[in-house]
């Protein structure tokens, strides 16, 4: 394959490319994703995490929680194959990757850590995604002794940290932390 230089117009094999952009410190690499923040919303962030920072918590006293989703068969690499041309060899098991017959399955986990200790681990049902009624089961199986069990362990200071989507915030799920006195640290909006 060859590369055509924007400046010279010659065509450059992409080998030599790399050496080029190499012996300059540069590199290929693939976009990081990563949420999309406004300049006005980074500041506003920035600005209230020095505040909490001046405060002086020890962060090792917070409670930290968070859910995410593996994605199972999807696999974002790019391989690469050598074969040879033609329709026969191109549908060959060997230069083929393996998908799932459905697409990918998502697998959902939330889980939670307080200082060096590793909260429960809750594993969603197949398919399904957090919501207000799911999370305040949780809170109440799982969350609540491990809470308990670092408040006595590190006293009032235990407080928690969640994210900022809907069923953290959400009416019920209030009632109930307010109701079990359980501190929580407030976002920025």
């Amino acid at each position: 394959m060859l590369a055509i230089s924007s400046k010279s117009g010659k065509r450059l094999n992409h080998h030599i490319v790399i050496i080029i952009l190499k012996s300059f410190g540069k590199v290929k690499r693939r976009l990081y994703k990563k949420l999309f923040l406004t300049d006005e919303y980074r500041l506003r962030r920035r600005i209230y995490c020095r505040a909490k920072r001046d405060m002086g918590r020890d962060n090792r006293k917070m409670y930290w929680s968070n859910k995410v989703t593996f994605y199972i068969g999807e696999d974002l690499r790019t391989f690469w194959v050598t074969r040879e041309p033609g329709r026969e060899d191109e549908y060959a098991t060997k230069n083929l990757r393996p998908t799932f017959k459905s697409g990918r399955k998502s697998v959902g986990v939330w889980s939670c850590f307080c200082g060096d200790e590793m909260g429960p681990l809750y594993i969603l049902p197949e398919g399904e995604n957090i919501i207000a009624k799911r999370y305040k089961y949780m809170l109440q199986t799982l969350f609540i002794p491990f809470y308990k069990r670092m408040r006595r362990k590190y006293k009032d200071e235990v407080i928690i940290q969640e994210g900022n989507v809907s069923w953290y915030r959400i009416g019920i799920v209030e009632r109930y932390l307010t109701n079990k006195g359980v501190k929580r640290m407030k976002w920025p909006v």
